[in-house]
């Protein structure tokens, strides 16, 4: 009751008469056992491989340098640029090494993911030094 009391006094409906605030307190219990039974059937209804993002304790950063160091492809290996540069600052020197032998590979293959816009997001130290008379793609 004291919780209805304050949801209600924050949208201006403090001065309620008995029979408003009975309507009001079980509206919202009503909203919360709607919002409760249909978390309730997504997670039942959900993927037992996709409950592990929706229920973790992994953090974002962990989930991010893990996905780097475990990924295949690279594709999945450039997703790093796209994510907070605060995120993996722990293995920096791997996504750099990495850059520096697959970043040639990158510009001279052109995959449809490699493009201005996640080329934009690469670090300007991670991007490796040309050498004289090696044609230079733009980087904007």
């Amino acid at each position: 009751q004291i919780m209805c009391h304050i949801v209600l006094s924050n949208f201006g409906l403090n001065n309620l008469s008995s029979v408003d605030f009975t309507f009001w307190r079980y509206t919202l219990l009503f909203l919360n056992v709607l919002w409760f039974l249909s978390l309730l059937l997504i997670t039942i209804t959900m993927s037992p491989s996709h409950l592990t993002s929706l229920i973790t304790l992994e953090t974002n950063r962990t989930s991010i340098q893990v996905s780097f160091l475990t990924s295949k492809t690279l594709a999945s290996k450039t997703h790093i640029f796209t994510s907070n540069p605060q995120l993996w600052t722990e293995i920096r020197p791997k996504v750099k090494e990495w850059m520096s032998r697959d970043y040639s590979l990158l510009e001279k293959s052109g995959p449809p993911f490699w493009d201005h816009e996640l080329i934009k997001h690469i670090p300007e130290d991670m991007v490796p030094e040309r050498k004289e008379g090696e044609e230079v793609i733009s980087r904007w």
